[in-house]
């Protein structure tokens, strides 16, 4: 039905994004269950379950998860009796409800007896906690058998294989933390899980390769960062600010500009040598979240400087034989700049001949 080619779907989105990765059985289960509109009583209830599947809500959640891999997005783990917790956090800035899906393939149990049997089965009895920053613990979803047109509250649910614990309305920005635990001793040594998190405060992410010295003084001076973000990015929020005094407080500001999908670049004016040129790279998304590269910027940048040139003369011995880097000869390096030297392996077929370089010697 629908439902299964959905799943299908988002397999097939998750090994195109993780290069042909596999999702297990409970985080599919998760993020079916993480991601559906909830209908009629507020939570899970026995008539509508977890509500409607949302198809375009997994796959954001499997292509955020590919952006922000190491966050509590979606996260597979497991519990043994040596690690009989774990706990991850993450940032809340005011970015609507918190919302987190606790999953596991429970080992199989003793069978019941007779039909709809509210006997508890459990064999790992996982518990899932979400803790926010004045230390208050928001507890999973309840249902009640006996009630079952009743609506879900929170506790401690020890009937379920899934838990899910919502906060509609985070009291306050801060450090939340999730926590996952059993509460029994780990049945067969181990209990792997599946934990899937939404409501987190997803920054952009700047990746910069710091300038490095140059010897040019006509400029201009390219800085490229390659920018990627969950939420649109602010219109003219990605920008380089810089000044040649070393201020920690007033800036020049260049707009940066997208150049390809996720690489912006500017260009800042050429200088006289001698001078330094103190930078840090910002962007902003819709939504209010800011990141900057440095991180702690202004407080630390990036910074490079307008120096003269050292000659650097490459040569082999006893022969020059294949492709070098700096090139065999006479070169021209920017004072300070770390030389990355390297030299192909070389083969001389006629010959049966092979060249290998051993080392660099400096002179």
């Amino acid at each position: 039905g629908a439902a299964s080619g959905a799943a299908t779907l988002w397999a097939d989105c998750y090994a195109m994004m993780f290069s042909n990765g596999v999702m297990r059985a409970s985080t599919l289960k998760g993020l079916i269950i993480h991601s559906a509109d909830d209908i009629e009583n507020a939570g899970p209830d026995y008539r509508t379950g977890w509500g409607l599947m949302n198809i375009a809500a997994g796959c954001e959640q499997i292509r955020r998860h590919a952006m922000y891999p190491e966050t509590v997005l979606m996260r597979e783990d497991s519990l043994s009796d040596t690690n009989g917790a774990d706990t991850v956090s993450f940032a809340w800035t005011n970015g609507g409800p918190i919302r987190a899906t606790l999953c596991w393939t429970d080992p199989a149990g003793m069978p019941l007896a007779g039909l709809d049997n509210p006997a508890l089965a459990l064999v790992n009895d996982l518990d899932l906690r979400v803790i926010d920053p004045d230390g208050v613990t928001n507890c999973p979803f309840v249902l009640d058998p006996a009630a079952p047109a009743a609506v879900a509250t929170n506790g401690n649910n020890i009937r379920d294989n899934v838990e899910q614990v919502y906060v509609a309305m985070p009291p306050t920005a801060g450090q939340y933390s999730v926590t996952v635990s059993c509460a029994n001793s780990i049945v067969s040594g181990e209990q792997r899980y599946s934990l899937v998190g939404g409501g987190i405060a997803l920054f952009p992410r700047i990746t910069h390769s710091p300038m490095e010295n140059t010897s040019s003084t006509s400029g201009p001076y390219t800085v490229s960062a390659d920018i990627v973000a969950a939420h649109e990015l602010d219109a003219g929020s990605v920008c380089v600010l810089w000044n040649t005094n070393g201020s920690t407080i007033a800036f020049n500001t260049n707009v940066m500009t997208l150049v390809t999908n996720s690489t912006f670049t500017a260009e800042l004016p050429g200088f006289d040598f001698g001078t330094v040129i103190s930078y840090f790279i910002t962007a902003s998304t819709t939504n209010g979240l800011t990141a900057s590269s440095p991180p702690n910027a202004p407080l630390s940048m990036h910074s490079f400087a307008v120096v003269g040139s050292l000659s650097l003369i490459v040569s082999g011995s006893p022969d020059a034989h294949g492709t070098a880097y700096p090139a065999y000869g006479m070169n021209y390096w920017p004072s300070g700049n770390v030389v990355h030297a390297w030299a192909d392996l070389y083969d001389v077929v006629s010959a049966d001949q092979r060249y290998r370089c051993k080392g660099w010697v400096g002179l």
